[in-house]
């Protein structure tokens, strides 16, 4: 489906799906996505389903992509006893059929007690170096009986060290060493602790796929922002299920009387209505952003853009936790910019427009924050 909308600017897309009955409770199940899309020549067919290839050179340039999602889903096909095809012609569409053979079963069992999810005594080793997030992340692990082993830098980690743990969360982009390289490390038996623990990647970009990074093995990914339910169904896919731990108490909830700047729903998913963590995190971010906003001030007056992408990228995983969706607008804007697509009057324009909501923002957070007794400014 993604790829029918990929690759068809005019026309129509049509998804069926039919079963027809076999023999005793057998059922095979056909789902067909039809385009009208670019097609593909008949004698380039036979190479889409191969890895990081697509039937024409330029297809990736023109629509992006790295040439495994075919790949995986025939390869998913297949584990499930079915088979994935293509009939296609150039210029006028394509339609790819699913099959699957299926069995009705006569009902569903009732489980006798509540689902289990989450594994005893878990560890996770998780590396980001956004202290605000990586704070909230502790927090959830620790109200969720998860032993969090929290690093801001990968080399911080020694190799001969009995660090314990039985999953890796780890960002992507980070100044030092990034997600794709603490993966490489890890994976080459230079790390006594590693014995080959699922590793999980936590990114914000937009540009790349989950196949991406499956593809060079990570076992799976978070998009940025992601909520506590997100986390939960990424291990159990991981396979990591067991008897669910009991909800702890929860604290007395501080009424937000509708924050305008800022939204705390993704936060409440990952702390529930523990204030004392919320105010914790809050107040962390509170105190990263005037740190990354007066280096960012520093590094747009010197026109170094590498630093302000890397500053900006830095920031926006909060951001989109808050919601803060002015904020977001042009911290994106700055993770990608170029002096060709913005010259430096325009990111100077821009810093001071964000340098503005930030304040607002900063304000309209300390005044919730003045409501604890522990916070200092």
């Amino acid at each position: 489906m993604g790829n029918a909308f990929k690759f068809t600017e005019e026309g129509q897309i049509k998804i069926t799906a039919t079963g027809e009955k076999g023999k005793d409770k057998a059922i095979s199940v056909r789902i067909q996505v039809s385009d009208t899309g670019i097609g593909i020549a008949k004698e380039k067919q036979h190479l889409i389903f191969k890895e990081f290839t697509q039937a024409d050179s330029n297809t990736d340039k023109k629509f992006g992509g790295h040439g495994l999602g075919l790949t995986i889903s025939k390869k998913l096909a297949e584990l499930l006893k079915g088979k994935l095809t293509l009939e296609s012609k150039l210029g006028l569409g394509s339609t790819f059929t699913l099959l699957l053979p299926l069995e009705i079963t006569d009902a569903v069992e009732k489980p006798t007690q509540e689902m289990p999810y989450l594994a005893p005594k878990l560890r996770m080793l998780i590396i980001d170096d956004d202290t605000a997030l990586l704070h909230m992340l502790r927090e959830l692990a620790e109200s969720m009986g998860i032993t969090a082993h929290t690093f801001t830098n990968f080399l911080s980690i020694e190799k001969d060290s009995h660090l314990a743990y039985d999953l890796v969360l780890t960002d992507i982009q980070m100044p030092q060493v990034t997600g794709f390289e603490v993966l490489k490390k890890l994976q080459s038996g230079v790390y006594k602790h590693y014995t080959n623990q699922p590793i999980v990647a936590m990114t914000g970009r937009r540009d790349l796929g989950p196949e991406a990074y499956i593809g060079v093995g990570f076992s799976q990914v978070l998009q940025k922002p992601f909520s506590k339910g997100e986390l939960i169904a990424t291990l159990k896919l991981l396979g990591i299920t067991t008897q669910k731990q009991e909800e702890s108490e929860e604290k007395t909830e501080v009424s937000d009387q509708g924050p305008k700047l800022y939204n705390l729903d993704i936060i409440h998913s990952f702390l529930g209505k523990n204030e004392d963590a919320i105010q914790d995190v809050l107040g962390t971010f509170l105190s990263d952003t005037k740190t990354n906003m007066q280096l960012l001030e520093e590094t747009v007056t010197a026109n170094d853009y590498p630093q302000v992408n890397h500053l900006a990228h830095r920031m926006l995983p909060m951001f989109r936790q808050l919601k803060v969706e002015n904020c977001v607008t042009l911290l994106e804007k700055m993770e990608l910019c170029t002096p060709q697509d913005l010259d430096p009057d325009m990111l100077s324009s821009s810093f001071t427009v964000l340098k503005h909501d930030v304040r607002k923002l900063v304000t309209e957070l300390e005044e919730r924050l003045a409501t604890n007794p522990d916070y200092n400014g």
